[in-house]
């Protein structure tokens, strides 16, 4: 991913080839499933199952929780999909994971996650960093 968002809030995860991507989803998404039974999902237009982004939860060494994530392709960012996505990941890890609370990291301008994790009362602490 080459894109400028992408790699301002993820970082270059060095996919530079379609290899690299199927490489990427195996050793990340895929293996998180294997590890700890939730990972990302593939986020698709309703309407027409056009691939429009990912959406789900991570855990990360250092925290206690897992943590929401979402990307989306440029041309469907501000269209409500990633809030959408992300209170159906929050509702689904409460009530099939049993998940008490989902961290999320975020930055002021991210309001996407922030309006989610108040909406659903999911993520523990609401302290928002800059």
């Amino acid at each position: 991913m080459d894109d400028p968002a992408w790699l301002r809030h993820i970082g270059d995860k060095g996919m530079r080839t379609p290899g690299d991507a199927l490489a990427y989803i195996a050793n990340g998404p895929m293996a998180s499933y294997l590890r700890h039974g939730f990972g990302l999902d593939l986020v698709e237009l309703k309407v027409d199952t056009t691939p429009i982004g990912i959406c789900g939860l991570i855990k990360r060494g250092p925290l206690m929780d897992a943590d929401i994530g979402f990307a989306f392709l440029p041309q469907f960012r501000g269209a409500g999909y990633a809030f959408e996505s992300a209170v159906a990941v929050m509702r689904d890890a409460q009530e099939s994971l049993a998940l008490k609370r989902i961290a999320a990291i975020v930055c002021r301008r991210t309001t996407t996650i922030r309006s989610a994790c108040w909406k659903n009362s999911a993520c523990g602490s609401r302290r928002w960093s800059a």
